[in-house]
């Protein structure tokens, strides 16, 4: 399901038809984070961020797998970044 939520965002985003695509690789993100898949979750979030680098839906789930893997210094630019988006959000 996952293989297909992935390869289906990616025929969307040849299609130029980045909202689905977005769609597709957020529940990509959210089925690897609870199946405990985080470098696939960080694949599929750097993907949907690329996509809409001011989602800051996509922007937290990114900054989340950062944190799991250990890459401190990614998630705190990504927390910047969200606070640049939004002052008032506090995850």
């Amino acid at each position: 399901m996952i293989a297909l939520d992935r390869l289906e965002g990616n025929e969307h985003y040849r299609k130029l038809n980045y909202k689905a695509a977005l769609e597709r690789y957020s529940a990509a993100i959210t089925a690897n984070l609870i199946l405990l898949k985080y470098h696939d979750a960080l694949k599929d979030a750097q993907k949907a961020c690329d996509l809409d680098i001011n989602n800051i839906k996509q922007l937290i789930r990114l900054c989340k797998c950062n944190i799991i893997l250990g890459k401190f210094d990614g998630a705190k630019k990504l927390i910047d970044q969200v606070l640049v988006l939004d002052r008032n959000n506090l995850f």
